[in-house]
């Protein structure tokens, strides 16, 4: 299977398993998994994007995907209740360095990985959200500006975007509070992402 079909397929299946999950009737509940919506919401744009050859405006989406995970998960494991109820109101939360730093005092992301991630592709993240020097440069050929990306980038970004929204999910099904969904979810979810992930 292809890495879009792949991606589509996951698309799809997350939309029908998390579409009547019961989240507890609490702000930070309703705030972290709006967050995480967002970021599920940005993989379906990039699954049409990409099949519809957009691939600047799929690029871009990456890193809104990583930070909408991050923050979902930060309001949900970390904020302080004022935080919750600031964020419901407008208020930022502290930057990406920050919350990464919070989240991985928890456990179950303990281990830096995300740190890790954001270390090796934030910069290229940047460079496509925000028209960068990366960006460009797939828009140059010989002859003329066009896009011109590697069908090894487009896989890149797709994987990247699956493995965060696979964890947006997990989250979001972890707030529900359902230990047999997030079994299910997450044993589901293993076949959509590459075994080293």
């Amino acid at each position: 299977m292809s890495t879009l079909a792949n991606a589509e397929e996951m698309m799809r299946f997350l939309a029908v398993t998390l579409h009547e999950l019961v989240m507890p009737a609490n702000l930070r509940s309703r705030v972290a998994t709006a967050c995480l919506g967002v970021a599920l919401d940005h993989h379906h744009a990039i699954t049409i994007l990409v099949a519809n050859e957009r691939l600047a405006s799929a690029f871009a989406l990456a890193r809104p995907v990583f930070e909408s995970f991050l923050r979902g998960t930060w309001l949900i494991h970390c904020a302080t209740d004022d935080q919750v109820n600031s964020f419901s109101t407008g208020w930022s939360p502290p930057k990406i360095d920050r919350l990464l730093e919070d989240i991985e005092n928890k456990p179950g992301y303990d281990g830096k990985v995300l740190s890790a991630i954001k270390a090796s592709t934030w910069n290229s993240m940047c460079e496509y959200t925000h028209t960068g020097g990366l960006q460009i440069q797939r828009w140059q050929t010989e002859s003329s500006v066009e896009p011109k990306y590697s069908n090894d980038e487009v896989e890149e970004v797709l994987a990247f975007t699956n493995l965060f929204v696979s964890l947006a999910a997990i989250e979001m099904v972890g707030i529900c509070g359902s230990e047999e969904k997030f079994e299910a979810l997450t044993k589901s979810l293993a076949k959509y992402l590459p075994a080293e992930a």
